[in-house]
């Protein structure tokens, strides 16, 4: 049984490090706009939800060493936390599908925002070289007359 507890112990310990470093919340940088901030939020989002899994799990496991004495009070206890992970976790997963649909319709957006300009700097620049050419033809007029 002491077998059982430190082995416990040590996994809940190992789970709580990797926690702590996944929730460690990235820092924006004071030129991070837009896209970035949205996506550094949902990332510290996430870690902070893993963060509370991981925090569940580990009374999960506590509440296990105890399930000998009370069993069928725990086992209720256990389905309903399970029910409860895997709503959270559906909630989270449409969560973030609907950020990355956000992210792609933003992301065609710009792109056709870019296109409309790249062909805007064509049509300028031609426009440039054709008053360019009709300088050169009025100063050839002028010199010529």
């Amino acid at each position: 049984m002491t077998d059982t507890v430190q082995k416990t112990t040590q996994s809940t310990l190992g789970r709580e490090t990797q926690s702590r470093m996944r929730t460690q919340v990235q820092p924006l940088s004071p030129h991070a706009h837009g896209l970035k901030m949205k996506v550094v939020n949902v990332n510290n989002s996430l870690a902070v939800q893993g963060e509370e899994l991981d925090q569940k799990r580990v009374m999960l496991d506590g509440l296990k060493t105890k399930k000998a004495s009370n069993p069928s009070q725990l086992d209720r206890f256990i389905k309903e936390t399970q029910k409860s992970f895997v709503q959270e976790l559906a909630r989270i997963e449409d969560d973030f599908h609907l950020q990355c649909g956000l992210h792609k319709t933003e992301q065609q957006r710009l792109q056709q925002q870019i296109t409309t300009l790249k062909s805007d700097k064509t049509s300028v620049h031609q426009q440039v070289i054709a008053i360019q050419r009709r300088v050169e033809e009025i100063e050839e007029e002028i010199g010529h007359d």
